[in-house]
Order: structure tokens, then sequence, then C-alpha cells
């Protein structure tokens, strides 16, 4: 059997997602790489046929530290602490959230003094029993 490789290496708790076909198991954390990123790694499996005959391993709904591995033309192995699990999974599919990057990049257009003003009428109104039941009036009609 050749050498596997390091895929990837969580960080902390990871949840195990056990799912149907063809993507039947998902790991989602973060890595030791990028922390501030959530990752999910998807197995992917044959397809429903092909699925059918594959014995997929029980996880725990939560590893510590997990590092996934690829283990030659068999599959994967998932290693968490001294515990591996096999899983007999065609390729894997990593998913990075990307949402905090781009919106740090990217800086928030501030609104109008004009929406402020409104907004903070409103909320204002909202917050006494008379302006509560007058926004309430309006809104019915």
């Amino acid at each position: 059997m050749s050498e596997a490789h390091a895929v990837v290496q969580f960080a902390g708790p990871v949840r195990c997602r056990n799912e149907g076909p063809p993507l039947a198991l998902t790991l989602v954390g973060r890595t030791v790489g990028t922390p501030e990123e959530l990752l999910s790694v998807a197995f992917a499996f044959e397809g429903a046929s092909a699925f059918e005959g594959v014995s997929l391993p029980l996880l725990p709904e939560v590893l510590e530290s997990p590092c996934v591995r690829r283990a030659g033309s068999t599959g994967f192995r998932i290693w968490s602490g001294s515990t591996h699990w096999d899983v007999p999974a065609l390729a894997c599919h990593l998913h990075r959230d990307v949402g905090p990057a781009f919106y740090k990049a990217i800086a928030p257009r501030k609104a109008s003094w004009s929406r402020r003003l409104l907004w903070s009428i409103l909320l204002g109104l909202a917050a006494h029993p008379v302006g509560k039941r007058l926004l309430l009036t309006l809104r019915r009609r």
C-alpha cells in the first residue's frame, strides 16, 4: 500500500453528518491552517445503486481534531486521536466558507441620512404602546 498523504487537518471539534448518497458523509469544522474559516469535506460515492454495497463506518456525531488522509486506491482514512475509520469513497470535496474574507475586503455601504431617520422614528414608535398601536392601525389599512 502506498503512503497516505493528508487531505486536511482539522482543529477542535468537527461535526459528522451521515446523509444519503452520493455525498453520504460530510465533516464540518475549522482547520489548523485557517481557523477563521469553516471547512466542509464531503465524501463522494459512486451513486445510489453502487452505494447499497458500500458499508460506511459509524462515526460519532463529533470528532476531536480529526485528520483526513488519502489511503491509496481504497479511499480515505479519518484519524481522530488513536482511532481511525476507513471510508471507501471515490473522492472528497473541500468547501471553504469565504464569506468573512469577502466581507472584510468589501466595505459595507453606509445608509443614507433619510433612511436612518426613518428607521429611528419607526423604532421609537414601536418602543411605546401608543406608537405600536398607531403602527398596527396603519398596517391594517
